[in-house]
This record gives structure tokens, sequence and C-alpha cells, in this order.
């Protein structure tokens, strides 16, 4: 699993199904090399195939993801201090939007959720409406971590804690760097498939396309390749720089319609106000031929019926009664 999202598959392999395949090249010369291969998913050139893209609904409450994570790989691969950290920030980290019962100057509620950052990280977003969806940028120079409660520098070790699974793994619990690694885990479980606890306790599902395409305009996904297109940025063994389809698709949409943002255009507001005068001009000449009254002239035929050099006789009286 690369990350929570990401499934893959290596097609050569006919071994066990202890996942150990990181320290070999797939090469070997007996059965137990052959058999395994590089954990390099979370590379653009990888020969992993790639199973499905999946999103996980429950991330911080109950035994959702992080639970599910941390007791059965974090309690194995983490210091005592880390897996402390992270279990405890694992409880303070919101599931749902919070109200801060604070407001900001204007009189505005102001609520608190979890925010998406680059690099897969995350933070705490400030909103001004209940659902969270309406970021604050007022004015007022206003902490959230402090309004929440929370200490941002836990939230920064917490994210420092994270890194070791923003590298491919197997689903079975693993410690990349132990070859020869076992993971008693807080459960009972021997090295657990978190996989399949990710499905039945985090409420995981595949993700569609539109998922997928949301995120990466976020700007937070770790890069990934689907169908030999790549989304997201950054990443292990991966540049930050590197430009994902969607953003490619964008620059390639902008640039073939000529446009440009308003906040770089140094013609933009000619051409409104250009707009604006030609539309109402129009407007003004409509109204006008509109209630202006219709000359009785223009119900004369245009084409007589008479020809040239023909004299109308004069009408007959028909008969008196």
């Amino acid at each position: 699993v690369c990350g929570p999202l990401s499934k893959y598959y290596y097609d050569d392999y006919y071994g066990g199904d202890d996942g150990r395949r990181r320290h070999l090249s797939g090469s070997g010369d007996n059965e137990a090399e052959a058999c395994r291969a590089k954990m390099d998913c979370h590379l653009e050139d990888t020969n992993w195939e790639l199973l499905g893209v999946f999103k996980i609904d429950n991330v911080s409450d109950g035994d959702g993801w992080m639970e599910q994570l941390f007791k059965h790989e974090g309690v194995c691969v983490w210091t005592d201090d880390e897996y402390s950290l992270a279990d405890g920030m694992r409880e303070d980290i919101p599931s749902q939007c919070v109200s801060t019962g604070s407001y900001d100057s204007d009189g505005n509620q102001l609520f608190y959720h979890l925010k998406p950052v680059k690099n897969a990280n995350i933070t705490l977003g400030l909103y001004t409406d209940c659902l969270c969806s309406e970021e604050y940028d007022g004015d007022d120079e206003l902490d959230v971590f402090y309004l929440a409660g929370i200490d941002e520098t836990y939230m920064d070790a917490f994210n420092s804690a994270l890194n070791v699974y923003k590298q491919c793994q197997p689903c079975i619990a693993h410690d990349l760097y132990d070859e020869d690694f076992e993971c008693y885990d807080e459960a009972g479980y021997t090295n657990c498939d978190q996989c399949m606890k990710f499905v039945t306790k985090a409420e995981g599902l595949p993700a569609s396309e539109n998922d997928i395409m949301t995120a990466s305009r976020q700007k937070t996904l770790l890069g990934f390749e689907i169908n030999g297109r790549s989304y997201g940025s950054g990443g292990y063994g991966r540049s930050e720089t590197d430009t994902s389809y969607v953003e490619k698709m964008m620059a390639q949409t902008i640039e073939a319609e000529g446009i440009q943002r308003w906040e770089t255009d140094p013609n933009y507001y000619a051409l409104l106000v250009c707009s604006w005068v030609f539309f109402v001009l129009s407007l003004a000449f409509f109204v006008k031929k509109r209630l202006t009254p219709k000359d009785n002239k223009m119900t004369k035929p245009l084409i007589s019926t008479q020809t040239e050099g023909e004299v109308k006789p004069p009408a007959v009286p028909g008969p008196i009664t």
C-alpha cells in the first residue's frame, strides 16, 4: 500500500505471502530471491501495477484509519515517544467541523477542522461556516491552534512520524528496514493485514476519478501514476517540482484558449469596462427602437401594382337602390 489510498501488486511474484520483498531485486539465483522485488511502487518507474485507489471515510474517529495504522504497525516501527505522541494526537485531531466558541471582529462564528496540505501532511484550518467549507481570510490575526487548544509543534512532529508510511510497503505490518521483522501488535496480531482493517474498520471505499481529480487540484497528494498519467507531486524519491497530469491539463487549457488570470492581466479592467459600455449602448439602442412609434408610410407596399403608362379608369358608381 502506498499511503492509505493506492494498492499495487507485482506480477512476477510467486513466493510466500510474508510481503518481505523490499531488500531484493527480484532477479536472484534461487526461488527465495527470485520471488521478491523492491517495494518501490512510490516511484514513477516501478514495475508494480496499480490495483486501485481507495478513500478512507473514517480517518481519526474511534477505531478508524489512524487507530488501525497505529496499533497494528506504528506500535512496532515507532519509538515509544513517537507512538505516544501519535496516539495522543489521534484523539485531538477533529473528525468533523468543530466550533471554536470564538468570533471574529465582524461577529462571524469560527470553526476548525482537519485540513490537508502539501506532501500528504495535515494541519488545522479555520473556517467561518458550520460545514467548514469557507476558510477564514479576515484581517484578524487568529491562531487556529490556540483556538482549538492544540500545540502546533505536536502537529509538526505528528506529520514527521507519518513519513514512514509515505513509502511503498506491504499490506501486512512490516518494517521496511528490518528483513527479520515481526510485529506483535496491541491487538494480539502478528504482522496484521492492515488493508483488511482499513476496509472493515476505517470504511475504505474505491475512489472515483472525480475524487482523484479533486484531491489533485488541492495539491496535497504525493505523486503516483494511473494509466500513464501522473497525479500529485513530491514524495519519497520524487521531485516536488514535477507537474501532475491535472496541472498540465489546466495549463494547456489556459494556453489554448488564451485565458489569463485577472490578477496577472494588465488589460483586464480596460477590457471589462469596454465590454460593459458596449453592452449598455446596445441595450439603449434596442430599447429606443422598440419605443419609437412606427411611421404610417411603412404600411404602404414597396412595389406598386400599377404598371408604367397605365391610366387607371375612374371608379364607376354602383347602382343606387
